[in-house]
């Protein structure tokens, strides 16, 4: 949890700029992924958010030799 999102998406939207909302996944089970979800949804809350929630599910980046909790999760469920 950013311990700033509530502030910056009020102060956003008092400010008149459009918000969303990003979350970067690393779930390796769909029930683990539902539950992200519903995190995101518990977090936004009553906000409206102008823009979408965007859930990414990439590869994490991670430097080489090293795999992310979610690299190895087939793109096919």
């Amino acid at each position: 949890m950013d311990t700033t999102f509530t502030t910056r998406l009020k102060d956003a939207k008092a400010a008149g700029v459009k918000v969303g909302a990003y979350f970067f996944s690393q779930a390796v089970t769909v029930a683990e992924a539902i539950e992200e979800a519903n995190f995101c949804l518990t977090i936004i809350g009553k906000e409206r958010l102008d823009f979408p929630l965007v859930i990414d599910t990439e590869l994490s980046g991670a430097p080489k030799g090293v795999v992310g909790r979610a690299d190895n999760v087939p793109r096919q469920v």
